[in-house]
C-alpha cells in the first residue's frame, strides 16, 4: 500500500484570541488487497480527500470539512 499526503494551509488572526484557517489537502492511498475466508480476492479503489476550514477561539476550535471533494468512489 502506498500513501501520499500533501496540504497547504493559510492562517489569519482576527483578534487577540481568535484566529482562522483554511486548508486544502490531498491524500492518495493506493489500491489495497485483502482476503476474506472462502471468498475471492477483495480490492479497494484509490482514495482522495478534500479540504477543511476552521476558527479557533481560546481553547475551542470549530472545524468544517469536505470529505471526498472530487467524488471518487
Amino acid at each position: 500500500m502506498e500513501r501520499v499526503q500533501i496540504y497547504a494551509q493559510a492562517t489569519t488572526i482576527f483578534k487577540d484570541d481568535v484566529s482562522g484557517y483554511i486548508r486544502l489537502s490531498h491524500q492518495y492511498v493506493s489500491k489495497v488487497y485483502g482476503y476474506i475466508i472462502n471468498s475471492p480476492l477483495v480490492a479497494s479503489d484509490p482514495i482522495t480527500i478534500g479540504s477543511a476550514c476552521g476558527v479557533i477561539h481560546g481553547h475551542y476550535e470549530l472545524v468544517a470539512y469536505v470529505d471526498n471533494l472530487t467524488n471518487n468512489e
